[in-house]
């Protein structure tokens, strides 16, 4: 704004303050435009923001990426080994390669009055010569144990040596086992040769609530016995059987 000269009297120019206010701003502002530039964010600074106390807010990105790993867990005893000390959330046992022997004797009975012979050397006995007959072994019974975290698992038995003595041969599947808990670790029926069918175990047991339908640990104790329906020539049979427990 200006004053019009009259006779007497100086002319005097007075600027706005917005004006002055805008050119100390500019003045104060780097030549261009400010910008900034964060992860693919720009931001711009519009100088009338500035001047009323406007600015507007920024930000800036960091992404993470995340892989988590929890590996499937099978273990299965069977017999000699050890089992989880701590209890059920322990740590796990150590590696164990000693095998378990099942050992099964039959004894002869002598006819014609079925007597059991003593054992040992010249021990006299009646006998009508007709064929000694041989009652059942005893079971022979071992600890097994089974946890996962993998969902359903079963267990299969697979011959891996046939009974043998000499150039005799009994059928694995001679050999009978039976569970303290079949409901829930059933015991797989051996075959002649080879692998058998699978059995399932039930999926939870003590400790799983958390997860019932993916953990499970199962213990029970299996029985092993041999009826014989045949007469047997005599000598010491062995053979092996590999129990593999496996998730699906």
């Amino acid at each position: 704004m200006s004053l019009a000269r009259q006779p007497g009297r100086r002319l005097a120019r007075i600027e706005p303050p917005f004006a002055i206010a805008l050119a100390l701003v500019l003045s104060a502002l780097p030549a261009g435009p400010a910008r900034a530039e964060l992860d693919s964010n720009d931001v711009s600074f519009n100088f009338f923001n500035v001047i009323f106390g406007t600015i507007p807010s920024i930000s800036s990105r960091a992404r993470l990426d995340f892989t988590l790993n929890i590996e499937k867990m099978i273990f299965l005893r069977v017999g000699t080994g050890g089992n989880h000390s701590g209890g059920i959330s322990g740590a796990g046992p150590a590696a164990n390669a000693a095998v378990t022997t099942v050992a099964l004797d039959l004894t002869p009975r002598i006819p014609a009055g079925a007597t059991t012979p003593l054992a040992g050397n010249n021990q006299g006995v009646s006998w009508n010569a007709g064929l000694p007959t041989f009652l059942a072994a005893a079971p022979e019974a071992v600890q097994v144990e089974v946890r996962s975290n993998a969902g359903q698992v079963n267990i299969t038995g697979e011959v891996t040596a046939p009974l043998t003595s000499g150039g005799n041969t009994i059928p694995m599947s001679s050999i009978v086992i039976s569970s303290s808990d079949a409901g829930n670790l059933p015991a797989p029926i051996l075959p002649d040769a080879g692998t058998g069918a699978p059995v399932n175990v039930a999926p939870g047991g003590s400790g799983t609530a958390a997860a019932p339908t993916l953990l499970t640990y199962r213990t029970a104790e299996w029985s092993f016995g041999f009826t014989p329906t045949a007469s047997l020539s005599p000598g010491s049979y062995n053979g092996s059987v590999t129990f593999t427990a496996t998730s699906l």
